[in-house]
């Protein structure tokens, strides 16, 4: 008895075993889901065919469920192999069901990366586009607009980091550091969900040259988007949970006037 146990222990956290096993579960899954669209005489013949019991007891099962658990139970507990019943199906791919032994590699999203606003910094190049320029020379002559107290001779536009990158606006103060990334109301949702993952980018790279120079301010990233009307929200909800998650700041102002 003692020798059985182990032997049914080691069956069981056996790797080969297990995918074994799941392999054989497999193939019952599969044909339970193909034979259980046939109608009786279909499945009648497919018992008597594969002599999952004797014609008959196959003459008295008259329910389609009866004969469903007689072949099932062939293949479960007689030694009827799978393969044999799948010979006699009507239809070999009715009904498709996930090999557990088999790992399969998740899909992953395809995201858009293409924005509609010219910013200098989306893939492929490209210039900074007039609304964008507008907005990042309004900020950096009024930083008040994105936190009052903040003055403009203390400012910097287009600040190039170490890492080459360049922050649309900058704001110094022996308090803290502010890094500034706009968005104009010509923005889409890729653009702001952009500008999210540069904030993050911005002040990390700003963080690490602090630390390079033996300082110790604190940095704060924001992002500041121009709305396309008035007082109407312009950055989802979505990307407002992502901001906040992501300790970015952010700000929505209402459209520059021309």
């Amino acid at each position: 008895m003692k020798t059985n146990a182990l032997t049914r222990m080691a069956y069981h956290n056996d790797p080969e075993a297990v995918r074994v096993r799941k392999k054989r579960e497999y193939h019952r899954n599969k044909i339970r889901a193909e034979v259980e669209g046939l109608k009786t005489p279909a499945l009648r013949t497919i018992v008597k065919a594969v002599g999952a019991v004797s014609p008959t007891k196959a003459a008295k099962l008259t329910k389609v469920g009866d004969l469903i658990e007689a072949l099932m139970d062939a293949v479960n507990n007689r030694g009827l192999e799978a393969k044999t019943v799948r010979a006699h199906l009507p239809h070999k791919d009715a009904a498709t069901v996930p090999d557990p032994s088999v790992r399969r590699t998740p899909k992953r999203r395809k995201r858009d990366f293409s924005g509609t606003e010219r910013d200098g910094h989306q893939r492929g190049g490209g210039g900074e586009g007039p609304h964008h320029q507008r907005l990042r020379k309004k900020l950096t002559e009024c930083p008040s607009r994105v936190k009052p107290g903040l003055r403009a001779e203390d400012t910097h536009t287009e600040y190039e980091l170490p890492s080459g990158d360049r922050v649309d606006v900058l704001v110094c103060q022996e308090q803290a550091t502010l890094s500034i990334e706009v968005k104009s109301k010509i923005s889409n949702e890729a653009d702001l969900e952009r500008g999210v993952y540069q904030c993050v980018k911005y002040r990390a790279v700003l963080e690490a040259q602090q630390r390079a120079e033996r300082q110790s301010r604190p940095v704060e990233a924001w992002l500041v988007v121009e709305r396309r009307r008035p007082n109407k929200p312009q950055l989802p909800q979505r990307l407002k949970e992502l901001a906040r998650q992501l300790d970015v700041r952010t700000k929505e102002l209402n459209p520059l006037s021309p």
